[in-house]
């Protein structure tokens, strides 16, 4: 199973319910490696998203079931089995869930050199049990109002269970 994230340089992934940031080639990135996958997202992931996102099956995590969810959402279960080429694709909750399954042995993550000043975070994997195999050239997105953001892509794998 895999992780895909986009965090800022304080590990930051939302604020106030909202993305920090949308770099047009990291959603190009995003869809090449999730198309025809299974994606698995929170409850507060779906709604902000709104609608699934085509060409997946779209999974939402959660312990009540009795929840309404827009058409094309699956919900399921935190006990839940998925296959192995499954994106896990947020919240923090979620995240963390993910990140202490053994099955889960890939993160594909994009970091923003910049503090967003988030308030929810991804638990990033640093230390024993995790490499960083690839990593990118920075890259620079420019805003509609004519800021940079310096950003590059990464791959980590898991060593040890």
């Amino acid at each position: 199973m895999n992780v895909i994230v986009l965090h800022d340089m304080r590990n930051g992934i939302a604020r106030d319910g909202k993305q920090m940031i949308h770099i047009p080639k990291d959603l190009a990135r995003f869809r090449r490696l999730t198309i025809g996958k299974t994606v698995v997202m929170g409850r507060k992931t779906a709604e902000i998203i709104g609608k699934p996102l085509d060409g997946r099956t779209n999974l939402v995590m959660t312990n009540n079931l009795s929840i309404e969810l827009p058409n094309g959402f699956i919900k399921d279960t935190y006990d839940a089995e998925w296959p192995d080429d499954t994106f896990t694709i947020g919240g923090e909750q979620v995240y963390r869930y993910a990140l202490q399954l053994p099955r889960v042995n890939r993160i594909y993550g994009t970091i923003v050199v910049h503090d967003f000043g988030c308030d929810k975070f991804f638990p990033m994997c640093h230390g024993p049990g995790w490499v960083t195999t690839w990593h990118s050239d920075m890259m620079v997105y420019v805003d509609d109002s004519g800021m940079e953001y310096h950003y590059c892509w990464y791959t980590q794998e898991r060593t040890a269970t």
